[in-house]
């Protein structure tokens, strides 16, 4: 910029009649190298979260336990990813937690499951989420709805290993609408769990047109975790509509959370109906910081839609399964996440499926700083083309 200057001012100097494009288009030029490297950064501002379907596939009917016994595999309620391209599941109403290796193709697409383990538990309930805890060998966490409560088991034996607490509202959770979602943090010191529907003080169940409010509690699982402190209001979507074919009830609810970065959850809507489509889907995007802290709430939450949580939804499907289960898995070639359901098969007579999503989120977006240098130097350029300009429009 001091050349351009000392030009400007000898060809001023010299009386040769100057050219105001010039330097003019100096200015131009810099400012479009400067916004067409600031362009991505900027764009980011405007991107939005995404879900894209990849396919589905099934699982086999039945694996052998370590006894060599056939076991039937039914009602897959829970899914965690365990690293690289291995699995676990979990079954309701069962002790087995189910061990398999996915392939997954570059984009996501889902390929072939393979090495197929049971895993028998020390204690059996009624278990609905899994969450998987990376120390050496490493060991699961499991929610249950009977008792209810979140414990924790060796992943090489099935030996329990501990129970930890949750806070005294859910123990007048109704029944079989208890706990269907767990994510775990991943230091391992924190837990999120949530019921399917409304426990009885907060109001409703869910039905045609009525929307049920569920807590999302944040609960520690170690004594240096400090308390909880923290719950949740989440207003879950009414049943989606259908087409009615038969007598029964519809119901909505809470069915599985995933941890994405403090802050921010995953919450997987599950309805059903009897009728067509039977079931839908639904993922919202949380945001846990800064949200209202119901704990000292004792009842009434549906009565409270200020205290409700917001959420943006990124998804619907009605992919004809009824997916409970979802797990964060390894990022794909394009540098997103690929996210695997498990879909529950239980008296339904439908396959055991896993569905493969691909999780596409934006970059973070440009920080206040970067905005700030980019508009500082297009400052000084424009300066200096004006400090330019008015050089070489002096007499000489």
């Amino acid at each position: 910029m001091a050349a351009c200057c000392t030009r400007c001012r000898s060809r001023s100097r010299s009386g040769v009649p100057p050219s105001p494009s010039r330097s003019t288009d100096f200015v131009a030029g810099l400012i479009t190298i400067i916004l067409l490297l600031a362009a991505p950064a900027l764009a980011e501002v405007s991107s939005q979260e995404r879900i894209v379907p990849r396919g589905t596939l099934s699982l086999p009917d039945e694996v052998a336990d370590q006894l060599g016994h056939a076991v039937r595999i039914t009602g897959l309620s829970g899914i965690a990813w365990v690293g690289g391209g291995r699995y676990a599941a979990v079954m309701d109403n069962s002790p087995q937690v189910l061990f398999f290796d996915l392939q997954l193709s570059q984009v996501g697409r889902p390929r072939r499951v393979e090495n197929l383990r049971l895993l028998t538990l020390e204690s059996s309930h009624d278990y609905e989420a899994i969450a998987w805890r990376p120390t050496r060998p490493g060991s699961l966490f499991l929610a249950e709805e009977d008792t209810p409560a979140i414990r924790e088991f060796d992943v090489e034996n099935g030996r329990e290993l501990g129970q930890h607490p949750v806070p005294e509202i859910f123990l007048g959770r109704r029944p079989n609408r208890g706990f269907e979602s767990l994510a775990v943090e991943p230091d391992a010191r924190h837990a999120w769990v949530a019921t399917e529907e409304a426990v009885p003080l907060d109001g409703p169940a869910s039905a045609e047109g009525v929307s049920t409010v569920v807590r999302i509690a944040r609960v520690p699982l170690t004594p240096r975790a400090g308390p909880d402190g923290i719950q949740l209001a989440y207003a879950v979507d009414p049943p989606h509509a259908f087409t009615r074919l038969f007598d029964g009830d519809a119901i909505s609810g809470l069915s599985e959370l995933v941890w994405l970065e403090p802050g921010r959850l995953l919450a997987l809507e599950r309805s059903g109906g009897p009728g067509l489509p039977p079931f839908s889907n639904r993922l919202y995007a949380v945001a846990t910081a800064g949200a209202i802290d119901v704990a000292g709430v004792t009842g009434g939450l549906a009565e409270r839609p200020a205290t409700h949580v917001a959420k943006d939804l990124i998804w619907r499907g009605e992919l004809g399964l009824n997916l409970e289960g979802l797990a964060l898995g390894p990022r794909l070639a394009n540098g997103s996440r690929s996210l695997v359901g498990v879909a529950d098969n239980g008296g339904l007579g439908t396959p055991n499926s896993l569905v493969v999503l691909e999780y596409r989120r934006p970059p973070p977006p440009a920080s206040v700083g970067v905005v700030a240098a980019v508009g500082a130097v297009v400052a000084v350029a424009m300066v200096v083309g004006g400090l330019c300009r008015g050089w070489v429009s002096r007499p000489g």
